[in-house]
This record gives C-alpha cells, sequence and structure tokens, in this order.
C-alpha cells in the first residue's frame, strides 16, 4: 500500500530552525512526537541515527546529537540553552536533566490506554504546549486516513491471527509482541488479531521459545527485523534446528519477514507498519 500523506512517510525530515519554543526530546518516542506536533526541535537523543537511516524518521544536519536517551550529555544539552524538554520514556524526578529546563513528561506507560491511542494523546498534548496545535492535529487526521486506507485494502478477506515475534541473537528464543506495543495498537486499528494472548511486559513484549507458537497453529509468523540486528546469524541458528522446522506454520510455509521499524516511534512508525503488514500478507517472502 502506497503511503499516501509524504509527511508521515519514512524518510520524513525534521527540520530545525521552526519559530517557537526551542525544544529538546530526551528519547527516540519524544523525538517522534515532537516532529509530528510541529515542534521547534533544536536537539534529539541519539539523533545520528535518524540520520544515519537508522529510523523512520531523518533529523536535519542542524538538530544536535546529545547522546544516547540513558545518558543525555548534560552540558552540551546546557549549552544549547532549549526553553523546554521533551520525555516520552519515564524521568526521574531528581533527574539532573531537570536542571536545565522545564520538561515536559509524556504519559505513555502505565494506563489502559493502547500504545497508539497514547501516541495520539501525546502528539496533540505536545502540539498545545509548543504552539503548534494545528500540525499536530493535521499529523493526527493524516495519520488515521492512512490507517484506514490500510483496514480497506484488507478488508473483506479472511486473515489469520498473526504472531509478530523478533528472534533474538542467541539463536534460540524470539521476543513476541503483544498488549503494550505499537505494532499490536496498529493491528487492532486494521482489524488483525494478534495471535499472542499471553501478558506482554510495559515495553510491549514477552520472551517465548518457539514451541509457544504451536498454541495457535493457523496463525501466521511475522519476525520483524529490527535497524540494530546483525547479518542474520540469529534466524540461521533458530531457524536451522528441528524444533523451529516442525512448527506448523513453518511446515505449511506461513512465516513472513517485515522490514524494520522503530518499535518505540510514533505516527510515522505506525503509519510505516500499517503499510507493511497489509502489503507482506500478500508476500510469499520466507526465511531462506
Amino acid at each position: 500500500m502506497a503511503l499516501a500523506f509524504a509527511g508521515l512517510a519514512p524518510g520524513h525530515s525534521a527540520r530545525a530552525a521552526k519559530a517557537g519554543l526551542r525544544v529538546a526530546s530526551l528519547d527516540i518516542t519524544a523525538t517522534h512526537i515532537a516532529v509530528s506536533a510541529g515542534a521547534n526541535l533544536i536537539a534529539a537523543a541519539s539523533a545520528g541515527g535518524f540520520r544515519a537511516g537508522s529510523a523512520d524518521l531523518v533529523l536535519d544536519a542542524g538538530i544536535v546529537d546529545i547522546g544516547h536517551p540513558a545518558e543525555p550529555n548534560l552540558e552540551l544539552l546546557q549549552s544549547l540553552r532549549p526553553d523546554l524538554l521533551l520525555a516520552a520514556w519515564p524521568l526521574a524526578e531528581d533527574a539532573p536533566v531537570r536542571r536545565i529546563a522545564p520538561a515536559l513528561t509524556l504519559d505513555l506507560f502505565g494506563n489502559g490506554d493502547d500504545w497508539l491511542t497514547r501516541i495520539e494523546r501525546a502528539v496533540l498534548a505536545t502540539g498545545e504546549r509548543v504552539g503548534s496545535g494545528e500540525t499536530a492535529n493535521e499529523a493526527r487526521a493524516a495519520a488515521e486516513r492512512q490507517f484506514n486506507e490500510a483496514k480497506q485494502s484488507v478488508a473483506g478477506r479472511e486473515i489469520p491471527p498473526i504472531y509478530l515475534v523478533n528472534l533474538n541473537q542467541d539463536g534460540a528464543s524470539l521476543l513476541v509482541y503483544g498488549r503494550n506495543s505499537l505494532m499490536d495498537a496498529v493491528m487492532q486499528r486494521l482489524g488483525i488479531g494478534n495471535a499472542w494472548a499471553s501478558e506482554a511486559d510495559m515495553w510491549g513484549w514477552s520472551r517465548a521459545d518457539p514451541q509457544a507458537l504451536m498454541d495457535r497453529p493457523e496463525a501466521t509468523i511475522m519476525h520483524l527485523q529490527q535497524y540494530w540486528e546483525g547479518p542474520g546469524l540469529a534466524m540461521r541458528r533458530l531457524t536451522s534446528g528441528p524444533i523451529w522446522n516442525a512448527l506448523p506454520q513453518i511446515r505449511t510455509g506461513r512465516f513472513r519477514i517485515l522490514p524494520p521499524i522503530d518499535i518505540f516511534g510514533g505516527l510515522p512508525s505506525a503509519v510505516r507498519f500499517a503499510a507493511l503488514i497489509t502489503g507482506t500478507l500478500d508476500s510469499r517472502q520466507t526465511a531462506r
């Protein structure tokens, strides 16, 4: 499915030098939210990764990289004199970064709404806070249109439930995405069932052995690649084993591979995933 709204397409570029409050984002999710909300983003954690193509956004060279989200460069951040810090991940009340500028911490963890609904709410709240509410509303509406298009593209079809997994580097286990994940929330919007019914942690996944996928033999298994994956060693280790090859989904050819998305991303990642999963339902791509 083509992405109809360029503002949310993969490779969407966030540029510095806008008007309004000077915002620094402290984590990957906050960067996505700031861009969708139309904020004047001057600095971002892990900005280099966005520019290297290892993300669903492309950040302009003028946006300063303040380091890893777990340990930002406080001296550099202070020298930039931001008006507002934006944090989507939990930020301690006594975090040293709070001494640099006021922080807007977004309510993305620990409530009953799905991850996509929380992202949408955070985009609107950020837009209101930084004075770009119209841009934020437009981004949300554009994403909703694309979700509807993706849903229509598979309407009326009998789609089996899907196990969405990531093969661990140990080559013996996998992560299964469930509730609290962005991908599960998108699948719900599209009317696609998630075969994984067990509880997931706050990050949206469960660690499991391949045998766990036998509970729903009618399901399709989709491996969601990640930007940090190596040259496929984990997949070769797991898929060459007898347990994996005994799975009914593997024996009947119901295994697909999806290109990576930012699993902690925002609206651009959600739109990208919607396009990928609906497009892959017609694909015959399997592991080699």
